[in-house]
């Protein structure tokens, strides 16, 4: 009997990841498409990066002070930004690696 998600969950990690299983394992993608667990199991996967990504820009924040440093008006608005996306970039990447393996 095939198990369905009761929540489908879509997104940048869960299609990353589908896209590592569909060129790197495609049996067991194969095989999980059969039992019917794929969908759960990528709607797990977006909610547990999202969540992770979260807690880590998060962390960042504070560790850089950025936005206080904005508030107090020691950056301007361009590094603001250019080091807020750099941060996000960066946990991007790290996740990203640690998704495709």
């Amino acid at each position: 009997m095939k198990k369905t998600a009761k929540y489908r969950r879509k997104g940048r990690w869960s299609t990353l990841r589908r896209r590592f299983l569909e060129e790197n394992r495609p049996k067991e993608l194969e095989q999980m498409e059969k039992e019917g667990t794929l969908a759960e199991y990528l709607s797990d996967i977006e909610i547990e990066y999202s969540e992770r990504f979260s807690r880590m820009e998060d962390d960042q924040l504070k560790r850089t002070q950025l936005e206080i440093r904005y508030g107090k008006g020691e950056i301007n608005w361009q590094t603001y930004v250019g080091e807020f996306n750099q941060l996000r970039n960066s946990i991007y990447e790290l996740l990203t690696e640690d998704l495709c393996q």
